[in-house]
């Protein structure tokens, strides 16, 4: 029974350390961000309207309306963000950090470490790893693993960027996700169909519209229908 429970002290310290290696490398990288300690830094940020918050494998965290805040520095090949969520039924704010390898303009490989923070005060520590193509169709993959557990996601996008004018631009796509044991959902769970309208006010800033149509494909991914309006600035 000691042994027992000095494994368990052991394992906690150990997923509490993971936790703070992983939380001073992203605040070390903000840090000089936010202080201007390197050249040729590359800034974003972003605030999002939701009608539905929908995860990629077509989880619905919410059907409730709420607000999305984004914040993404970048140096070189190494980047840290923060994403925050907002409603009146969720509070959850992710942390995270990415190395991407361009093997040339079209073909891209990035890393990295995520902290998912959620309202009840658990948490959650992801590896994740994308894969992005650009072409006459692009498409990306990404792949989330929860450390502790088995949890599986990986999730295939497929879009077409359309030229209305300049600034105006049009983005169908379609996605679909493979989960195993991601959060209980095991298999194929969706086929989400979408489209973006986009609108450059300059080189800084833009706007966008967005709406998706989900087919759930297993038991607890529900069909639904969902918006988003945002805007995107570069720092």
């Amino acid at each position: 029974m000691k042994q027992k429970s000095s494994n368990i002290i052991i394992q906690k310290e150990g997923d509490k350390m993971k936790k703070l290696l992983g939380i001073l490398a992203i605040a070390s990288l903000l840090g000089q961000l936010s202080n201007g300690q390197t050249k040729d830094i590359g800034m974003v940020a972003s605030a999002t309207y939701v009608s539905s918050d929908v995860a990629k494998p077509g989880i619905i965290i919410q059907k409730n309306p709420s607000a999305q805040f984004f914040l993404k520095g970048q140096y070189q090949n190494l980047s840290a963000f923060v994403w925050k969520s907002l409603s009146d039924r969720t509070d959850e704010i992710d942390i995270g950090i990415d190395y991407t390898y361009s093997h040339d303009e079209k073909n891209k490989i990035s890393g990295g470490y995520r902290l998912w923070k959620f309202r009840e005060g658990n948490s959650d520590d992801i590896i994740e790893l994308n894969f992005e193509h650009e072409g006459d169709i692009n498409a990306s993959v990404k792949v989330s693993k929860v450390i502790e557990r088995k949890d599986l996601a990986a999730n295939l996008t497929l879009s077409k960027e359309t030229s209305i004018t300049k600034e105006l631009k049009f983005t169908p796509s379609a996605s679909t996700s493979y989960v195993n044991k991601f959060y209980n959902h095991t298999g194929w769970s969706h086929i989400t169909l979408g489209g973006i309208l986009s609108y450059a006010i300059n080189d800084n800033i833009s706007i966008a519209l967005s709406g998706n149509t989900q087919t759930g494909m297993i038991p607890k991914i529900e069909d639904c229908e969902y918006a988003k309006a945002g805007i995107t600035i570069k720092l």
